[in-house]
């Protein structure tokens, strides 16, 4: 929730519906979330994929608190996503997303359009994987 919460514009809409930032259980049983630990084993970002899907895996989330962002943190859950997605065979990853978008575009990602989201317009992102 707090690496949400810097977003000024999705702020009032995630406090009042926290759900909206819950982890299932279910993708931690079937080992689809990582977890970036800190020095003292505390997290302090994830990255949740959703199953991959006729080659293309959809990633569902990638956060990092506030005070731990600009770091490497994002880029290394986001290696670990594309290891992750090159084992499973997928030839793509996309992402929808708001004020993110120029992470993601730094990692490779292209805009493929707008869709909306349960709160507002969001951009869709697909990187092609080699």
């Amino acid at each position: 929730m707090a690496a949400s919460l810097v977003w000024e514009g999705t702020r009032a809409q995630l406090l009042a519906n926290p759900d909206a930032v819950e982890v299932p259980a279910a993708a931690i049983a079937e080992n689809r979330l990582r977890v970036a630990a800190g020095e003292l084993d505390e997290p302090i970002g994830f990255s949740l994929v959703l199953a991959a899907v006729e080659g293309m895996v959809e990633l569902e989330g990638l956060f990092v608190l506030p005070e731990r962002q600009h770091t490497g943190i994002g880029s290394a859950l986001m290696d670990d996503l594309t290891d992750r997605a090159v084992a499973l065979g997928a030839t793509a990853i996309e992402v929808t997303t708001g004020p993110a978008t120029t992470f993601y575009e730094k990692h490779g990602f292209v805009i493929t359009g707008e869709v909306q989201t349960r709160f507002s317009l969001a951009v869709r992102l697909r990187r092609t994987l080699q």
